[in-house]
C-alpha cells in the first residue's frame, strides 16, 4: 500500500496499469520484463540507462524561454512532448537551439525525496501488478 501511494508521484509522466499519463515508458510493463536490480537501478538513477526513444532535448526560443522534453517532431513547427504530457508547438522562427540533453528526463529517487525504503516500496508495488 506505501508503494501505491508513492508510486502516484510516478503517474505525472508514466502509466500505471489503466491510470497515469503516456509520456515515460508504461511502469507495469517495465516492471514485469525487467529484473528487481534493474527497476531499482531505474529509479535511484534513470540517466545510467535510458530507454530507446526516450532520449531527452532542450529547446531554447529566441524569447528566453527553455523547454526540456521529448521531441516528437524536428519540423516547423518543433513539437516537444513535455513532463505530465504537456505538448508544444514551437514554430522554427521562435527556436534558437535544439540539443539533446546528457541525462534522463525523469527525476531520481533523490531528487523525489525517495529513501531506500521508499525505493523497495514502489519497486514491491509494481511487481505486484498483474
Amino acid at each position: 500500500e506505501r508503494g501505491k501511494l508513492l508510486a502516484s508521484a510516478c503517474q505525472m509522466c508514466h502509466k500505471i496499469g489503466s491510470t497515469g499519463v503516456e509520456y515515460g515508458p508504461d511502469l507495469t510493463a517495465f516492471a514485469k520484463m525487467q529484473p528487481t536490480d534493474v527497476v531499482i537501478r531505474s529509479i535511484i538513477n534513470p540517466s545510467a540507462d535510458i530507454s530507446q526513444g526516450y532520449n531527452g532535448f532542450e529547446v531554447k526560443t529566441k524569447d528566453g524561454k527553455t523547454i526540456h522534453g521529448l521531441m516528437l517532431s524536428d519540423g516547423n513547427p518543433t513539437i516537444v512532448a513535455s513532463q505530465g504530457g504537456i505538448v508544444q508547438l514551437i514554430p522554427r522562427n521562435k527556436v534558437q537551439s535544439k540539443n539533446g540533453l546528457n541525462r534522463s528526463l525523469m527525476l531520481s529517487a533523490e531528487q523525489l525525496g525517495f529513501g531506500s525504503q521508499e525505493v523497495a516500496d514502489v519497486v514491491a508495488y509494481l511487481k505486484s501488478i498483474k
